[in-house]
């Protein structure tokens, strides 16, 4: 019996036509601002370069992408096991698939609003969405959601103490550190509890036991150690 494991990750874009947010327009698409092409004074902020050949001075603000209403981000994680009989080879597998969508910024005023909160506390606040969306995946599942996401906190800052040594593992690094800085009292409770078993994790804590509930973990399982025979959770 031989077993094979593949993982794939895809992710898509749906927008519409795209609006650039800039200081002093409200919405303005980059093919207007390229027929405008008004001159922009020093004081708008920004970085500013002196063209040499022709002796201007020039500015460039900062734009943040505005999308239309109902555009969207999705990614799909496919895990596949194959596995090829003997002597009869035929072909059999098991796949497992999540998928998750997210809804992109389209209300300027709102967007502007959240530049100006701290960045761990937006950083925790878009953890938190992504980590309830697939305990609800894994409760579906018959697993108890919660307990892993808490070993996979507790467990990311053991597996990857730097950069991961590959894409997936970067992506898992990614996703599964937390911001460092205190939580904020007025902020979400769930908040404390993921901060709170990363640091566990960074102080050494043994993350299976203190979160049995989860009988396998999730970065293991993405970086592929379940995918040997009998093996598989």
């Amino acid at each position: 019996m031989k077993v094979v494991h593949l993982l794939g990750i895809f992710a898509m874009i749906s927008v519409g036509k795209a609006s650039l947010l800039i200081p002093d327009r409200f919405n303005t698409t980059s093919d207007e601002m390229d027929r405008t092409n008004e001159p922009v004074p020093q004081s708008a902020g920004g970085p500013v370069w002196k063209d040499t050949e022709h002796g201007k001075v020039l500015s460039r603000r900062k734009r943040f992408i505005v999308f239309p209403e109902g555009s969207s981000f999705s990614v799909a994680v496919c895990m596949t096991i194959g596995l090829y009989g003997n002597p009869n080879y035929q072909f059999v597998s098991w796949a497992l698939n999540w998928g998750i969508a997210y809804n992109l910024p389209n209300q300027t005023l709102s967007f502007q609003k959240e530049m100006t909160e701290p960045k761990p506390m937006v950083q925790r606040r878009f953890r938190r969405d992504l980590y309830q969306k697939l305990e609800v995946i894994m409760d579906s599942m018959g697993y108890d959601g919660r307990d892993c996401i808490l070993r996979a906190l507790c467990e990311s800052s053991q597996y990857f103490g730097g950069k991961g040594q590959n894409m997936i593992a970067e992506m898992l690094r990614t996703l599964f550190s937390y911001p460092k800085q205190k939580v904020l009292s007025f902020e979400h409770a769930d908040h404390r509890l993921y901060d709170e078993a990363h640091r566990k994790g960074r102080n050494m804590a043994p993350c299976q036991s203190l979160y049995g509930s989860c009988q396998f973990s999730l970065l293991e399982l993405a970086l592929g150690k379940y995918s040997t025979p009998y093996g598989f959770m």
